[in-house]
């Protein structure tokens, strides 16, 4: 199966935060973590539970569980790296909160350290990294450092990885397992692999589930409608002429916001990618899952986006 996880938040003012997790290793093209969010939804557990509710917010964003060895360095010249931003997350308990926190206040001892010895460089900055390896932070994302690894694993085997792991602190059977990058996981659709029709999907009814643009809207996102598209393409003759014969275009499926559409052009009568770049959440799958890192993500005119209030 596709390694994923739910989670249920109970907040002030009857609010409930519901979310799913996708791994974007994935291997079949033709998954759409969008749809697999709403069957989460429609497990008769959380429906018992939203019952009687409406969807009030929705956003959709990447989390960093490659674990502890795609930690980048975490210093630099005047600048540190903290949170997600840092890749930190506590990936077996699907937890990042308390991680983010306890980063940026490491930070702020090795900035305030910094400032004592009047340098911001890279090496006087180096003594954040310090901090984190020694503190529980490091500790418990080392512990997790070949969780992701496993969980990819098939049948049997992915059993014996997690089963070593939780026997040895997260060693397994091997120190450092290999990581994979998640645009190479996919495989090509077969011919008894035909995508589904929109008539296919999950049903929506506006309230408890509501489809992709409802959820646009209900982010709050704002963007100028003529303002430069932030998401380059540098070859559109490969959407269609490689990425559509193997893949069919799984930019159209794993986007959380309908930015990307296939379409018939009128003149030539051949498809083509149509993008809708204002309905964005800036999640930054597309620029790490398309197969031929053929999308690249750039910021947005004037740093427009979500407004998120809630999520």
């Amino acid at each position: 199966g596709t390694p994923g996880g739910g989670f249920i938040y109970e907040m002030k003012d009857d609010k409930i935060a519901i979310g799913y997790l996708t791994a974007l290793s994935y291997e079949d093209p033709r998954i759409d973590p969008f749809e697999l969010f709403i069957e989460f939804k429609k497990h008769p557990f959380v429906a018992k539970i939203i019952s009687g509710g409406k969807v009030i917010e929705q956003g959709a964003r990447t989390v960093p569980t490659g674990g502890y060895f795609s930690i980048p360095e975490l210093a630099a010249d005047g600048a540190l790296f903290i949170g997600a931003g840092a890749a930190m997350h506590n990936t077996p308990a699907l937890k990042g909160i308390h991680v983010s926190m306890k980063s940026g206040m490491l930070a702020a001892e090795a900035i305030i350290s910094a400032i004592e010895k009047d340098s911001l460089s890279k090496d006087t900055l180096r003594f954040y990294q310090e901090l984190f390896e020694k503190s529980w932070l490091g500790k418990e994302i080392y512990e997790g450092r070949n969780f992701s690894q496993a969980l990819v694993k098939k049948g049997l085997m992915k059993f014996i990885h997690l089963g070593a792991q939780y026997f040895t602190k997260g060693r397994g059977i091997i120190s450092r397992m290999p990581l994979e990058e998640d645009c190479k996981t996919l495989k090509p659709v077969t011919d008894e692999q035909a995508v589904e029709s929109d008539s296919d999907k999950a049903t929506y009814d506006g309230v408890l589930y509501v489809d992709k643009l409802t959820g646009v809207y209900l982010s709050k996102t704002t963007h100028r409608e003529d303002e430069p598209c932030h998401l380059i393409i540098p070859d559109t003759d490969l959407c269609i002429n490689e990425c559509y014969s193997t893949y069919q275009c799984p930019c159209t499926r794993f986007c959380p916001g309908n930015v990307y559409e296939l379409e018939l052009d009128e003149n030539t009568k051949k498809r083509r990618i149509k993008l809708n770049p204002s309905n964005c959440f800036h999640c930054k799958t597309c620029d790490i899952k398309d197969p031929y890192n053929n999308i690249i993500w750039t910021c947005p005119e004037g740093g427009e986006g979500p407004g998120y209030s809630i999520v």
